[in-house]
């Protein structure tokens, strides 16, 4: 069973705008959506506490990021 859970705004059943991704796992995403997509600035932490902090487009990292240990 899936336990992940999803805080922000939907827009036609599609994750939109700002929002909070947990994972099951202990993962959390922090960042812009669109079309149920990450998109534009995020933040994707872990569950070993490394850190992601950059820009993605269609769910993807792209660009110049900080990745820290």
């Amino acid at each position: 069973q899936n336990n992940d859970y999803f805080f922000g705004n939907f827009v036609d059943g599609q994750a939109e705008g700002g929002g909070k991704y947990f994972h099951n796992d202990g993962t959390v995403y922090e960042g812009e959506w669109k079309n149920g997509l990450k998109e534009g600035q995020g933040k994707y932490k872990y569950h070993n506490g490394d850190k992601y902090i950059g820009q993605w487009k269609s769910d993807f990292k792209e660009g110049l990021v900080l990745i820290s240990e």
